[in-house]
């Protein structure tokens, strides 16, 4: 039996280096595979999507927070947001988040800056790891101000990115007073999946390359940008679609909105980090390290197997 089972895997291991040698594509994958596990990119996303699970909380109270100071006397604009959100976020208590906007946004700032901090700590230090590079490089105080600035560009970011998906833009044009089928609700209506794919590859672009310090060529980002918009876009989907189905059960309606938004963290960082490896295990184009000091290093290439 274990002759049979030595057999198996010897012909398994040739049929694998055959795949890898005739197609660079899974050979590529394969090593970015292998790396991933070995650096353990999936404890790593655990701890990202605990820290961003915060970070997000704290950003969606501080938007009620401007909201209800800003537009607190105008009843049109509350009842537009109030009935959007319903529509989109029915497990929120949006009345009363709103009524106490600004008590909540100071303890959100607060907090979000915490969180949000240590989210984009471990978004670099993950990312570096699997490129295998030193995780906090430089001054710990210019280290922290670089963070603290990354993340108020992630933040309007994926508030850009959410926006658009959900369609924010029709609860502004009814704002303004836009007609229902006017020429430009129904154009920005079918651009929605175009233009929030766009904002999807730019914020994958940043987080790839922006938040661990990395300066790479197009050739080697553009394909990891590209998956990450993609799973992004595809749990946004599903998100919306849990949340829909959820609302109308009221055993789930506590927690529903908890539990996807921490699955959805969860997966997104996986996504985001095997990103990452495929671009760390790219043989295309030159990598060079921001954060090393002056002046900076280029990463060396993996060898070949």
């Amino acid at each position: 039996m274990w002759t049979f089972l030595d057999r198996s895997v010897a012909r398994l291991q040739r049929v694998q280096r055959s795949i890898r040698s005739r197609f660079p594509f899974a050979d590529h994958l394969w090593r970015a595979v292998v790396r991933y596990d070995a650096l353990d990119g999936g404890r790593f996303a655990a701890a990202m999507a605990y820290y961003g699970f915060f970070a997000i909380l704290a950003m969606v109270v501080i938007g009620f927070a401007v909201l209800g100071q800003v537009f607190q006397d105008n009843a049109l604009v509350v009842k537009s947001v109030t009935d959007y959100l319903r529509a989109n976020l029915p497990q929120l208590e949006t009345e009363e988040l709103i009524a106490s906007g600004g008590r909540l946004g100071i303890v959100a700032l607060v907090g979000l800056v915490i969180a949000g901090v240590a989210w984009v700590d471990n978004l670099r230090s993950s990312q570096r790891a699997l490129w295998r590079l030193d995780q906090q490089p430089g001054n710990p105080i210019i280290r922290w101000l670089i963070d603290l600035g990354v993340l108020v560009g992630l933040a309007l970011l994926l508030l850009t990115s959410v926006s658009i998906f959900s369609g924010v833009q029709d609860l502004l044009l009814r704002l303004i007073g836009e007609a229902e089928e006017s020429p430009l609700r129904v154009i920005l209506r079918g651009s929605n999946v175009l233009v929030a794919g766009l904002v999807d590859v730019i914020l994958g672009s940043a987080l790839l390359a922006g938040v661990p310090r990395l300066r790479m060529t197009m050739r080697r980002l553009l394909p990891s940008a590209l998956l990450f918009a993609g799973g992004f876009g595809l749990l946004k989907t599903l998100g919306k679609f849990y949340i829909t189905r959820m609302e109308h059960n009221p055993a789930y309606q506590v927690a529903a909105g908890t539990v996807g938004l921490l699955v959805s963290m969860y997966l997104l960082h996986q996504v985001l980090l095997f990103a990452a490896t495929l671009a760390a295990t790219s043989q295309h184009g030159r990598v060079v390290d921001l954060a090393s000091g002056r002046p900076p290093r280029e990463i060396e290439p993996d060898p070949p197997e």
